[in-house]
């Protein structure tokens, strides 16, 4: 498995979250635009639809705040700024386990929680496009 700083999840738009709590399960998955290749100069973007998944999840907590605007700001989907981590105790008896902070793009709006860790897989085959996402046709 890759190590979280293998990834850049700058920008990547989220479209989707779901649980998947099953038994002795409990993940969280982001269904989410991965930024393959940035080439700013020729704006283009090489984006595949990617599901990130944490493990053994706790202590979940998203503040999705878009301010007041007076009802004229549209609803949107969260842009990831950047994922940390950091070593958590716990008495999950688990070999490690951390804290992560998904910050996104916006006013305060973050998700933390625990997890033993995370897994990532691209969902379809990378697509040059001339921005940092796809539209609904090209994930389908």
């Amino acid at each position: 498995m890759k190590s979280l700083d293998s990834f850049n999840f700058h920008d990547c738009k989220i479209h989707g979250v779901y649980f998947n709590v099953d038994g002795g399960n409990s993940d969280i998955v982001f269904d989410i635009d991965y930024i393959c290749e940035w080439d700013c100069a020729g704006s283009q973007f090489k984006v595949a639809p990617a599901l990130l998944t944490f493990h053994d999840v706790t202590d979940f907590k998203w503040l999705l705040d878009w301010g007041k605007s007076g009802y004229c700001r549209a609803v949107m989907n969260p842009l990831i700024e950047m994922i940390e981590r950091e070593s958590a105790e716990t008495n999950m008896r688990l070999p490690e386990y951390y804290k992560w902070i998904i910050k996104t793009l916006g006013d305060d709006s973050d998700i933390s929680f625990g997890a033993s860790g995370f897994s990532f897989k691209l969902t379809k085959q990378p697509v040059f496009v001339a921005k940092q996402y796809l539209s609904k046709e090209e994930r389908n």
